[in-house]
């Protein structure tokens, strides 16, 4: 049975932990998927490069979840309205676009037993995610202001979705009021101080790494959630997109607790590409050691590649390659 593949879309992506998630949940309902990660410049680049492997389906993380959405087909309704998407399916030749990052949000505050209805809410950053924490928030009933470095940019994001913005510099005011902070800027760059918060409120960081918000945050004694607990509940919905089944977060999380080892990275292209050079220049880089298979295969023959596909044939050197 050919295995249908899958990505998470990204620029950086080497640190996601997508691909334990669903290859925990595929394992567990024994559905033949690969699923890896795919770097890309653009989202264009994206889009094609999933064509041209046959992908059937992404998850698209920072910085493409709003720059994706021109390119596709459709666009679910939740999507729209936040205007970013985290989920592309690929289906009879056409894309569409869903937005799981929300209900990622809600359920992730739904475990921890927090309701949100007239609560105080503070949402930093104003990118794709930050939207969707935003939409997440105004669908339970939250009273949400929006902060970040750029103020035009929160500006913008919150005429979007009628919330209030203030400047970063008055952030101190607004954090002593507040019930629950959703933050989506980068972990080695936070914008306020958490121990600023009342004792009662949540911190929430959208990222699943070492954290110096949640280290902070604890100290204090306050609430915290994680950001693995976001990228699981956001990952069960987009499990279902992808293959009509469900999953759970105890699955989900059988994955991510799995220490990531470190894989050999392997170079196949038509001759003359660059494997080589490329090859031995991040050998030299990531401190690995590099191999040439027809170096490999020449020294075993005794010959150079030339000779063996005029003494052997292209078959047989196939055969010894592999």
């Amino acid at each position: 049975m050919n295995k249908r593949i899958y990505a998470v879309a990204g620029n950086p992506i080497l640190h996601s932990r997508s691909p334990q998630l669903f290859f925990a949940a595929c394992e567990k309902a024994e559905i033949p998927a690969i699923y890896t990660r795919l770097y890309a410049e653009n989202a264009e680049e994206i889009i094609q490069t999933a064509r041209e492997i046959g992908i059937s389906g992404l998850n698209i993380t920072a910085p493409f979840k709003e720059s994706i959405i021109p390119l596709l087909d459709e666009i679910q309704s939740d999507a729209r309205k936040i205007g970013a998407v985290n989920c592309v399916i690929f289906e009879n030749g056409k894309t569409t676009g869903y937005n799981t990052d929300f209900i990622g949000v809600s359920d992730a505050l739904s475990s921890h037993r927090i309701t949100i209805s007239k609560k105080n809410c503070l949402v930093i950053g104003a990118g794709g995610a930050a939207k969707a924490a935003v939409y997440a928030l105004l669908k339970n009933g939250g009273n949400v202001t929006l902060v970040n470095r750029s103020a035009d940019r929160a500006q913008k994001v919150a005429e979007q979705f009628g919330v209030a913005t203030i400047p970063l510099a008055e952030i101190d005011s607004i954090l002593i009021k507040t019930d629950l902070v959703i933050s989506t800027t980068p972990a080695l760059s936070p914008l306020f101080d958490v121990t600023k918060l009342p004792q009662h409120a949540t911190l929430f960081d959208a990222n699943y790494g070492n954290s110096p918000l949640i280290t902070a945050a604890k100290v204090k004694g306050i609430n915290t959630i994680s950001g693995e607990e976001w990228l699981i509940y956001q990952a069960i919905p987009t499990f279902k997109l992808f293959f009509g089944r469900a999953t759970d977060y105890k699955t989900m999380f059988s994955g991510f607790a799995k220490k990531q080892q470190k894989k050999s990275p392997l170079f196949v292209g038509f001759m003359m590409s660059g494997k080589t050079k490329i090859g031995k220049q991040m050998a030299e880089n990531t401190n690995q050691p590099f191999y040439d298979t027809d170096e490999l295969i020449s020294e075993d023959e005794n010959a150079s590649i030339s000779e063996i596909f005029s003494k052997k044939g292209e078959k047989q050197f196939r055969e010894i390659e592999q």
